[in-house]
């Protein structure tokens, strides 16, 4: 899988690609040596075996076509990363050479864009030092104040499709795949379930809408009906003990 991008203004955007599986695949020659399959004495399973003195040609199917599995409109400013982060997510793109600058005094930003994920899957174990996170998820516009020291990352610069790949969050070589933000995604306060009983009934009792929709959910989602967390969590959701930033990527579009 490769990540394109590009700056075409207006219709500028960034695209994850993989080869289309479904083209026609056009047959070539390879050039390769005679092999056999035989079960390992040593590991037990199937092995092959190459005869680095018998060349072959083999006629394989060679598909060149891709496909965008993902496609990304680039921001019309940028990006902004909030103070927190500035000095290690800085640091990367300093090292790349992106062009970015700081705030010397807080600002708002009424018509930000935030990732919020929806699910997220982490790596069995560490690659390359790293504990990796695949997100799924959308942006949605929300209002957003940053500190000063936040920093501020044009999209109109040379390096525009480097700045896509490092900070678009579902790019496959994104600094957030790479496990940079993977404490966004970990609950850090947990309800005792008792307590959560007790929230949970509250709310029925006197929100309309919330018990609309719970039971909406109940009669249309099997899963969501067998998940007694998940039953829970739509209530804890809706309490002021919330976490708002629980599963929120902290990088802004704007």
């Amino acid at each position: 899988m490769a990540y394109a991008s590009s700056w075409r203004e207006p219709t500028a955007g960034a695209e994850v690609t993989e080869v289309d599986e479904t083209s026609e695949a056009e047959m070539i020659d390879f050039r390769g040596y005679a092999y056999m399959r035989e079960t390992s004495d040593i590991s037990g399973a199937l092995a092959t075996i190459y005869d680095p003195s018998t060349p072959q040609i083999w006629t394989v199917p060679y598909r060149n076509k891709v496909k965008a599995s993902l496609v990304v409109p680039a921001p019309r400013g940028g990006y902004a990363i909030p103070a927190g982060w500035a000095e290690i997510i800085g640091a990367k793109l300093e090292h790349h050479g992106v062009t970015f600058s700081a705030l010397e005094d807080a600002r708002r930003f009424e018509r930000a864009e935030a990732f919020r994920a929806t699910h997220v899957r982490f790596s069995a174990g560490p690659f390359e030092g790293r504990m990796q996170a695949t997100v799924d998820g959308a942006w949605g516009e929300e209002a957003a104040e940053l500190g000063a020291g936040s920093l501020i990352v044009p999209i109109t610069q040379p390096l525009s499709r480097l700045v896509m790949a490092l900070l678009e969050p579902q790019a496959p070589d994104s600094l957030l795949s790479w496990g940079f933000f993977n404490a966004c995604f970990e609950q850090k306060e947990a309800v005792e379930p008792y307590v959560a009983e007790v929230i949970a009934r509250d709310i029925l009792a006197n929100d309309l809408e919330a018990r609309t929709e719970f039971n909406r959910r109940l009669a249309e989602d099997a899963a969501f009906a067998a998940s007694a967390d998940a039953r829970l969590e739509f209530f804890l959701r809706r309490h002021v003990s919330w976490d708002a930033h629980y599963m929120r990527y902290p990088v802004l579009r704007i």
